[in-house]
């Protein structure tokens, strides 16, 4: 079964009101999340030179060049040369993983947000952010140490009864 989390964003209607707006992120299949991650790894690999980068010990050695200040540098590196023609696939791609619940109690009923439908739904540029990040949490949180990317579920709240008397 894929992970699956609901965000709620806050933005704006069409008449600039305050409007909350809720979606499901779904987690990519596996061969999904490996060739996106394999693309990545390439585009890095060409942009930022072989000499520069190494990634002989696999995902735990490309997870610990991720961690901390150092990893803050080592992608900013990576990523200078990479344009944005190049990148824009995997980028949407983490779009697609996103659907919008119009009834956030009925999350059977979603629609799928892409990059064609997108600016109908929201209006905050921002927000396309905290969807892509929500999206790279649920597939790729294995990158994290130690900290749970899920947001909390409500706690169902107990049935209480009563005796009438």
């Amino acid at each position: 079964m894929r992970k699956e989390t609901i965000i709620t964003l806050n933005d704006t209607n069409i008449k600039g009101e305050p409007i909350e707006f809720t979606f499901k992120v779904k987690q990519m299949s596996a061969l999904q999340q490996e060739r996106w991650i394999n693309r990545l790894i390439m585009l890095f690999l060409r942009n930022a030179g072989a000499a520069n980068v190494s990634f002989n010990g696999g995902l735990e050695e490309l997870k610990s060049k991720l961690n901390g200040k150092e990893g803050i540098a080592f992608l900013m590196n990576a990523m200078q040369n990479i344009s944005y023609e190049d990148i824009e696939p995997l980028y949407d791609e983490l779009l697609d993983c996103c659907s919008h619940l119009p009834n956030p109690g009925n999350q059977n009923m979603a629609v799928q947000c892409t990059k064609n439908n997108i600016d109908t739904i929201i209006s905050d540029f921002k927000n396309l952010y905290q969807l892509r990040l929500a999206a790279l949490k649920v597939n790729f949180s294995f990158f994290n140490t130690g900290v749970n990317f899920q947001q909390p579920q409500k706690p169902e709240q107990a049935i209480v009864f009563t005796k009438l008397t």
